[in-house]
């Protein structure tokens, strides 16, 4: 005869599979709990950053890593990025971004005295050729030809006003933090002048752009394409006081 099972054991196999699906539920249950709260601090850290970054919304911020709330706990996060379409940093001059990224590793906070410090920051952003245009105050425009710099000013030479174009290939300096114009030809009245009065020229013309980033960043790339310019920047330990 076939054996028949015993409620007992069916009660203790129900049993377990109860267990598991609550297990599962909590679990589940926790992780939601971490996600929202790391959602809920992202929204804080947007908030702070708009003022911070001049931008019109606040930027799209993540904070990474898992679980949430152990960071929390001790103030210390993994891992953060963010990205606005518009921002400006600096003053005098305020320099226009577009497309600003940025990825923040090791983030401590220190509630207390109000201050974030970050092991490494590493990111990009673009400055339009209207956006350099606006801090050098002169008409900067891509040159397909030269893949630098093109433009047109009136400028005093020998008592008449003349209009020189240059053509000029921005570089960055690293060490002095601001962008430079090198490899440049002046033309006048289609006539063109020779290197040594072309370096003193266009000092006059168009002198360098301090980049002037905040806490202590660096630029440390400069790609000149047909939209702008595109920087890399980076910073380590980096202090941020509020």
């Amino acid at each position: 005869m076939a054996a028949h099972p015993q409620p007992g054991g069916r009660r203790r196999g129900t049993a377990g599979i109860v267990l598991i699906v609550v297990g599962v539920l909590v679990l589940a249950g926790a992780v939601v709990a971490d996600r929202l709260a790391a959602r809920a601090a992202a929204s804080y850290v947007a908030e702070q950053l708009q003022t911070e970054l001049s931008t019109t919304s606040p930027p799209a911020v993540t904070i990474g890593g898992f679980p949430f709330l152990t960071q929390l706990a001790t103030n210390t996060f993994r891992r953060i990025d963010l990205a606005a379409p518009a921002a400006t940093i600096g003053t005098d001059p305020a320099l226009p971004l577009a497309n600003l990224h940025a990825t923040l590793t090791t983030v401590h906070a220190d509630r207390a005295k109000q201050e974030y410090r970050i092991g490494e920051l590493t990111g990009g952003a673009s400055i339009s050729w209207a956006g350099a245009a606006k801090v050098t105050g002169i008409p900067l425009a891509y040159d397909p030809a030269t893949r630098g710099v093109r433009f047109t000013v009136a400028s005093d030479l020998l008592g008449r006003s003349l209009q020189v174009t240059v053509t000029a290939t921005p570089r960055l300096d690293v060490a002095g933090q601001r962008i430079t114009f090198a490899d440049a030809t002046v033309t006048v009245a289609g006539v063109s002048l020779p290197p040594g009065v072309t370096a003193s020229l266009l000092q006059q013309l168009v002198p360098a752009v301090p980049l002037a980033l905040p806490y202590g960043l660096k630029a440390t790339e400069l790609v000149t394409q047909p939209e702008g310019l595109t920087i890399a920047i980076a910073g380590h330990d980096v202090l941020i006081r509020r």
